[in-house]
């Protein structure tokens, strides 16, 4: 009965370090869970404010568009200032001219003719480039980057800016 006793005690000491070794990779995992939790809520918080930023310094702009377009705004790095209010966040606003791909790249002769396309191909390049031109007066494209200085991340974010002063003219159509 004494041998019996002996073996019943080793098999309980086994099963209680089967059962520690599973409590700790269980908090080892736990943890280590809790962790990349707490690091994606920090980073998607930050992705947050940088969207936010960057949605109202662009509504900021579309409110107040520049008095005057021209190709000087799209020289050199872009305008970069730091954003009031929020320290260690700056912004940058590059602005670039609105290109029409080329008509001849778009449209191919060999699809006019496979497709049987009616009507005089001189006009319509004529319109195309009547279109290419006045869209290029009236249409810039806005990029606002934020950038939070301390972690580096950035955030960037464009759309098109319609100058309101640019004047459609279509030429001998």
């Amino acid at each position: 009965m004494n041998g019996l006793k002996r073996n019943d005690h080793a098999f309980a000491l086994i099963e209680v370090m089967i059962a520690l070794f599973i409590f700790a990779v269980f908090m080892a995992v736990f943890a280590t869970t809790q962790g990349y939790n707490l690091s994606d809520s920090m980073q998607m918080r930050e992705e947050i404010t940088l969207e936010e930023l960057a949605e109202s310094e662009i509504n900021q702009i579309l409110i107040s568009p520049p008095k005057i377009f021209n190709l000087g705004m799209t020289l050199g790095a872009g305008d970069t200032r730091p954003i009031e209010g929020y320290d260690g966040y700056e912004r940058t606003i590059k602005w670039y001219e609105f290109k029409v791909p080329d008509y001849k790249k778009i449209q191919g002769n060999e699809e006019e003719e496979e497709a049987g396309v009616q009507g005089d191909p001189a006009f319509t390049r004529k319109i195309y480039k009547e279109i290419k031109t006045n869209l290029g007066k009236l249409l810039w494209q806005l990029e606002v980057t934020i950038t939070n200085k301390e972690t580096g991340f950035t955030y960037t974010l464009s759309t098109f800016v319609m100058d309101p002063k640019a004047k459609v003219k279509i030429k001998g159509l």
